[in-house]
């Protein structure tokens, strides 16, 4: 399949799992903490500043947000995780909501897990890497803002998440700013999507 990420559009916004689509468009969700760059790093995909709005207040998506790419995926923006702030409740409604998702979603091709170089993986990244990792579902550990960090402190920063997060080879790395590894996620999405 080749996609051009730069036809991207908002598709919906999924609040409860009566809301969940049933279109068979092959679906591939971005997961991490907040504040990880994951709202920057969807708008290098399709190219576009303000197809995601980015937010100094993490912690501000509630629902699972659709982006179509090219009308033949979807790509899946998971509420930021680690959001002190949230009530509990609202926490809990929607990892509810994740988990059902991760769960009941035949179109569920893979799950893109984002961790900041400069922080390497935490103790939340490694407990929900391998909450999600229960479902069977394979999944991309992506390295973030990358141009923030030097090669030196990259290369150790992606052998330690490595490490951490049990994974049998380097993440892969992305800035959005320089877009370096932008190229590189676009292919491994294309791949997701290709697989049944």
């Amino acid at each position: 399949m080749s996609l051009d990420f730069r036809k991207a559009e908002f598709a919906f916004g999924v609040a409860s799992e009566s809301q969940f689509p049933a279109d068979g468009l092959p679906q591939v969700a971005f997961a991490g903490r907040s504040n990880v760059g994951k709202s920057s790093l969807l708008n290098a995909l399709a190219g576009a500043k303000k197809l995601v709005k980015t937010s100094a207040t993490p912690g501000k998506t509630r629902e699972l947000n659709f982006f179509r790419i090219d009308g033949r995926m979807h790509l899946v923006d998971f509420p930021g995780f680690g959001y002190a702030k949230m009530p509990k409740t609202e926490r809990a409604r929607i990892g509810r909501l994740i988990d059902a998702f991760v769960a009941k979603s035949e179109a569920l091709r893979g799950i893109v897990y984002l961790v900041d170089l400069r922080t390497e993986a935490t103790a939340l990244d490694v407990q929900m890497v391998s909450a999600l990792a229960r479902s069977g579902t394979p999944m991309l550990v992506v390295g973030t803002k990358a141009d923030k960090i030097g090669k030196v402190a990259r290369e150790k920063s992606l052998r330690t998440i490595a490490e951490k997060l049990g994974l049998d080879e380097l993440p892969h790395w992305t800035s959005s700013s320089s877009g370096e590894g932008v190229q590189e996620l676009r292919d491994a999405l294309e791949a997701l999507a290709d697989e049944d």
